[in-house]
């Protein structure tokens, strides 16, 4: 029993990796399209912002390790810029990461794995990373 818990473990791990950086990477393609960043999770779903909509996620996902669409959302100036994980389980990977996702390492917690947009040089001056605000 205790093997397959943590092999699932490792499971949702990995698949809030990849979702995380699914959201990471469409707040970066809205932003691009738009000039600006989403207002709300949703509209990385429904961007009607052009004559054309777009679609920078097919849908919202559920956060797998709490097995809830709520989202953890990092706000700058009212926008969206990052999101995380609600969990606030113990990771088993502390090491090890993607170059993208190296901040992750030797965090205590899924909360502390966050998905941050990248910014541009001129980001706004109260950093979001700084500290995380929920929402959403």
């Amino acid at each position: 029993g205790q093997v397959w818990h943590t092999t699932l473990k490792h499971e949702r791990e990995r698949e809030l990796l990849f979702i995380g950086n699914q959201f990471r990477q469409a707040i970066n393609y809205y932003f691009k399209a738009n000039n600006r960043y989403p207002a709300r999770l949703e509209d990385l779903v429904l961007d009607d912002r052009s004559p054309a909509i777009r679609r920078h996620l097919r849908k919202l996902f559920v956060d797998p390790m709490t097995g809830l669409a709520e989202w953890g959302v990092v706000k700058s100036d009212n926008v969206v810029v990052g999101v995380y994980s609600l969990s606030e389980d113990e990771p088993l990977k502390k090491s090890v990461f993607a170059a993208r996702d190296a901040d992750f390492e030797n965090k205590n917690k899924y909360s502390e794995w966050i998905f941050m947009a990248k910014l541009p040089a001129a980001a706004p001056k109260n950093s979001p990373a700084a500290a995380p605000k929920q929402g959403g």
